[in-house]
This record gives C-alpha cells, structure tokens and sequence, in this order.
C-alpha cells in the first residue's frame, strides 16, 4: 500500500510544501487547493511557469507528486457556476496531465446548505462532466 501526505497544512513555498513531508518520512504527496496553483473553486493559476516550478522539488527531495486534487462547484445549483467547474476541470486535466501524473481526484463540491438543489443539478439529464 503506498500513503501520500496533502501537504497543504504546511501553507508554505512550494519547496517547502515538498521538503517537510519528505523530512517526515512520506515519499507520496498529493497536490491539494493553493491559492498560487489551482485555488478552491477558480480556474487554475497554473501555467509554464508555476508548472516547472512544481516539477522540480519532488525531484530534488525524493518526493513523488501522486496525485492532484482540484476542488469545483460541478454540482451547484446555478447553472453558470456548473460550466466555470467544468472549464476550471479541464484545464486543470490538462495541467496534471503536464505534470506527467496519471491521477487527478475530485469532487462535485458545493455547501451544505444547498444539498438538495446540488444533488437535483447533479443528476440533471445531459449535464457537462469534465472527464468528457
């Protein structure tokens, strides 16, 4: 069984973000929401740049990259908000794909306060799922 650690309570560089795991003894991490590469619930920030930036420290401490995990309103009630997800969704596919990871994990995210309504626009015939 392989564990990867979220590094995302260390809020910190992301050399940093890397090196602490691998100083904990993890050789798996997976790529949680930072506001300088794929905030929650916006379109990317990601490009070449922070791309190649994220490339590097799993390589220079022994860290694997395993996963990412992107968070987008795909099941929200408002129909606008459920197309940004999708847009947001496949642009990150694209960047994980960059990162040469085979995993991208997700979730149809919405607040609890509109469960019902997300789950009715979840299940709505002919919606737009990302991994289309």
């Amino acid at each position: 069984m392989k564990i990867a650690l979220d590094p995302h309570m260390f809020r910190a560089p992301i050399d940093a973000m890397v090196r602490a795991p691998a100083e904990l003894g993890y050789a798996s991490i997976e790529l949680f929401p930072r506001h300088d590469f794929m905030p929650f619930f916006l379109h990317p920030r990601a490009d070449d740049a922070p791309v190649a930036e994220l490339e590097q420290p799993p390589r220079t401490h022994g860290v694997r990259l395993s996963s990412v995990l992107p968070l987008y309103t795909g099941s929200s009630p408002d129909e606008e908000e459920r197309q940004a997800a999708v847009r947001h969704g496949k642009r990150m596919i694209e960047i994980t794909a960059e990162l040469e990871r085979p995993l991208m994990n997700s979730e149809f995210n919405v607040r609890p306060e509109h469960a019902a309504a997300s789950e009715a626009a979840f299940w709505r015939p002919g919606r737009n799922c990302p991994a289309r």
